[in-house]
């Protein structure tokens, strides 16, 4: 039994024609087929554009978690004034 393609990738050949790829992934590993797609690309000089555009992308990602870990911080901090200001106007409620 084939297992179907996860992926088909579709470029032009040397000749113009279109040359359809299949990527069969039994396990579902995202890893694994970036490899597989890297190998195929290799061929066409376009593995190191590919790893590029999917470091870039990773960036990408990990700054905006930076940035909303940012924000987050600050909200936290402007809370924590606000409760300062709330045990420092009723001592005897927040003792």
């Amino acid at each position: 039994m084939t297992t179907p393609p996860t992926l088909i990738l579709v470029h032009r050949d040397e000749h113009g024609r279109h040359v359809a790829m299949p990527f069969v992934r039994e396990d579902g590993s995202l890893t694994g087929l970036c490899s597989e797609i890297a190998d195929y690309l290799a061929g066409m000089d376009l593995a190191d554009a590919f790893w590029g555009a999917i470091a870039a992308d990773r960036l990408g990602v990990l700054l905006d978690h930076r940035l909303t870990i940012r924000e987050l911080n600050e909200i936290v901090v402007r809370q924590r004034v606000v409760i300062a200001q709330f045990k420092a106007a009723m001592p005897g409620v927040f003792a």
